[in-house]
């Protein structure tokens, strides 16, 4: 504070008014004597002035106190601020309600002391830390919400690696639910599940799947071919071409798109533009063996035969381990009376198809044993798939020997046949013709009588038909589409 003799002036000057009426002070001469009653009067105004200056003072001094506790509580709360924002906001509000009011008493005195203007400084600073507690907190809410977005992708990548190494498809699609549970945007995961499905045998479900991704990336051909593919396995080839042809809208570049399309076309009996579509395949990648193999089949049902011999010569060419191509190639050499060529052909996709076979038969001896009963199920499975195959190698060997009236060798061709399909009634019937040219008559009828119980539509009698002319029709040679996805 400035000095009291300043202070005593400054009450002095803004003198207060008594019942109306302002005190009048003559000034002092040095040696005048106060005796007069005006003069008495005006010193016990001047003395009571002075009681309540002195009064005021004490009051001041307890206000500046109590500023000075404030300001001190100010600076303790400052502190603090980065956890306690609210109760700041609070404070302030409490704070500036008794600054006020004092202010209302003091107004003077404070604005000489110049505090409102560092109550002002106070709170400005206040603000400050009020913006930077918050900007500390976004910045830890920012921090939490990084941390657990890594946390996610690590659980999510932890998920991915027990469904891509787990053995058993029901719990590896386990995990890929639980991925999309976690976030259903994720693309990989769908297709993955997609696929598993499909392999499951659930190709409802794995057909919401591929088409979710056509709805998440609208531009990328592998939902639409997934589902594609899909459509065409549930038999509805109307939509698969409508989705195959999506597919190569967008990524016209793609060598299987063209080849699962002709695949499509040629279920559709839309042979020529099947051939079209085969021959884009074969221009993107002139060593595509899938292509020339589906080529020559097409080029087969348009009785282009020339042609179709070619392709499957290519194609073997490229992939001498096809036993389809071979297969195939061999009715058509057995077709040009090329015998010899034909049981060539039929001997080796026997050869490549047992050998699958037998590797499917081990892999579900094994899964078995480790109690992976569905994967050992599904081994076995296509173990028979390929068993049928190979019957029908069998079967069409066998017509050739017997024509190159190598009996023997067709009669034990014909057996390996039904070794493999039990059910396979032309197998039977062959074999008949077979025991009858060598004389076995009662195998023979036994073998004719198997036939027509397996397939009462084959109207042939091997007692009332010389043996040249006793063959069956419509079953001599197994031409349908082979190898051919849908």
């Amino acid at each position: 504070m400035k000095s009291k003799t300043v202070f005593f002036t400054l009450l002095l000057l803004t003198s207060i008014t008594l019942n109306g009426q302002q005190a009048k002070v003559a000034p002092m001469q040095p040696s005048q004597q106060i005796t007069t009653e005006s003069t008495l009067d005006q010193q016990d105004k001047i003395k009571q002035l002075q009681e309540e200056n002195q009064k005021l003072r004490e009051d001041l001094d307890k206000l500046e106190k109590e500023v000075d506790i404030y300001r001190e509580d100010v600076r303790e709360k400052s502190s603090d601020i980065s956890t306690t924002i609210a109760l700041w906001a609070v404070l302030i509000t409490t704070i500036v309600t008794i600054i006020t009011t004092a202010l209302g008493v003091l107004f003077p005195y404070l604005m000489n002391k110049g505090i409102y203007a560092k109550i002002n400084k106070v709170s400005d600073g206040l603000g400050k830390e009020i913006s930077n507690a918050k900007n500390s907190a976004d910045q830890a809410n920012n921090a939490a919400k990084n941390a657990e977005a890594k946390a996610k992708n690590a659980k999510i990548s932890q998920l991915y690696a027990e469904a891509y190494t787990e053995k058993d498809l029901s719990k590896s699609l386990e995990r890929l639910d639980e991925i999309i549970q976690m976030d259903s945007k994720e693309y990989v995961a769908y297709n993955l599940r997609g696929i598993v499905k499909k392999d499951l045998g659930k190709l409802r479900e794995a057909l919401k799947d591929f088409i979710e991704l056509t709805k998440q990336d609208p531009q990328d051909s592998m939902g639409y071919h997934h589902t594609a593919a899909t459509f065409a396995l549930l038999g509805d080839y109307s939509s698969a071409l409508d989705y195959i042809n999506t597919a190569i809208s967008k990524d016209g570049n793609n060598k299987v798109l063209y080849k699962e399309r002709g695949n499509i076309c040629f279920r559709l009996k839309k042979i020529k533009d099947a051939i079209v579509d085969y021959n884009n395949a074969i221009r993107l990648d002139n060593n595509y063996s899938e292509g020339y193999f589906c080529r020559a089949l097409a080029r087969y049902y348009d009785n282009d035969k020339a042609n179709s011999l070619s392709d499957y010569i290519k194609a073997i060419e490229l992939d001498s381990n096809n036993a389809d191509a071979y297969y195939n190639r061999g009715i058509l050499y057995y077709e040009q009376n090329n015998l010899n060529n034909a049981l060539d052909d039929y001997s080796k996709a026997i050869k490549l198809d047992e050998e699958l076979a037998l590797l499917y038969h081990n892999c579900g001896i094994m899964k078995n044993a480790e109690f992976e009963y569905k994967m050992a199920e599904a081994n076995f499975k296509k173990e028979k798939e390929y068993k049928l195959k190979v019957a029908k190698a069998y079967y069409n060997r066998g017509i050739a020997n017997d024509d190159l009236n190598q009996l023997n060798d067709a009669l034990n061709d014909f057996s390996l046949a039904i070794k493999h399909n039990p059910e396979m009634s032309e197998a039977f019937c062959y074999r008949a013709i077979v025991h009858y040219k060598l004389g076995y008559l009662i195998k023979a009828k036994e073998d004719y009588n198997q036939a027509m119980q397996l397939n009462p539509l084959l109207k042939v009698s091997y007692s009332s038909i010389p043996y040249p002319k006793l063959k069956p029709k419509g079953i001599r040679i197994f031409d349908e589409v082979k190898n051919v996805p849908e």
